[in-house]
């Protein structure tokens, strides 16, 4: 045997030894050298802005072991505040296993984009505002409905302009003063119902009073962002989510059909 095979050799010997030495022993459970540094170079790996001394992390690691043995004497699994978190925890694990590289193979190309800012575009608009307060009563719902809709037939005899009766009756204090201009906005970023009634007016038109959480509007469109000049990342970020939901309604359409389920609509009323 040469020297340098027998000194490889003698190397590889003692960087195996090293590596099964025991680190720690907790209980009848131990950490070898070789199963701490893994562990420690996957944090590295996952969380590089925050980076524990290995002290600190094997501290860690040493509290972990140890209150898993806790909760175990305790039997907290069966705790009903622990076992809703395994079961939230289990269903996050079940979708990262099945769906996680469907969802990493997603692309989005500059086509999807547009098609979906066609049907989706960046609205500017203003609104009036009637309020109600949180936690109405049908009262006082029936009350701010009919103060909107008195001021809705003002409005629109156009005796006045629109900035004017803006300032007048809109309970929006941070823009009534503006014409209720509220500035752009997408699907994502208003009320779903005041972004589809907006995107149904043509430019200038004003809208008939709709319902949001926030109470009642009446809404005027005053612009339409073009392709170029709206924000790529954003609309990005909304086709991704859009092709994201879509992996997950397909692979629940699939394993659904594994269990008998019955649902009676009548009681959602």
């Amino acid at each position: 045997m040469t020297n340098t095979l027998f000194l490889v050799l003698i190397s590889l010997f003692f960087i195996s030894s090293a590596n099964a030495q025991v680190l720690a022993k907790i209980g009848k459970e131990t950490i070898s050298v070789k199963e701490f540094n893994k562990m420690y170079d996957d944090i590295i790996k996952t969380n590089p802005a925050v980076i524990p001394t290995k002290k600190q992390y094997l501290e860690d690691l040493i509290r972990f072991k140890i209150g898993l043995k806790e909760a175990e004497k305790r039997k907290l699994k069966q705790h009903p505040m622990v076992k809703k978190a395994l079961e939230q925890e289990l269903y996050k694990g079940l979708l990262e296993v099945s769906l996680a590289k469907q969802v990493e193979g997603i692309k989005v190309t500059e086509g999807d984009m547009k098609k979906f800012y066609a049907q989706n575009p960046e609205l500017r608009t203003s609104h009036i505002l009637v309020r109600y307060p949180i936690g109405a009563s049908e009262k006082q719902i029936a009350e701010a409905q009919s103060r909107v809709n008195k001021i809705y037939k003002n409005v629109m005899t156009k005796k006045k302009k629109w900035e004017t009766y803006t300032r007048i009756y809109s309970e929006d204090e941070l823009n009534n003063k503006l014409g209720g201009d509220i500035g752009y906005h997408s699907i994502a970023t208003v009320h779903p119902r005041y972004y589809n009634t907006a995107k149904s007016l043509k430019m200038g038109q004003i809208s008939k009073p709709i319902r949001s959480v926030y109470g009642f509007h009446i809404i005027k469109l005053t612009g339409k962002r073009s392709y170029k000049s709206a924000d790529k990342a954003r609309i990005k970020i909304r086709v991704f989510n859009e092709k994201r939901i879509d992996i997950l309604n397909n692979y629940f359409a699939k394993v659904k059909k594994k269990y008998p389920i019955t649902v009676n609509s009548q009681l959602l009323k």
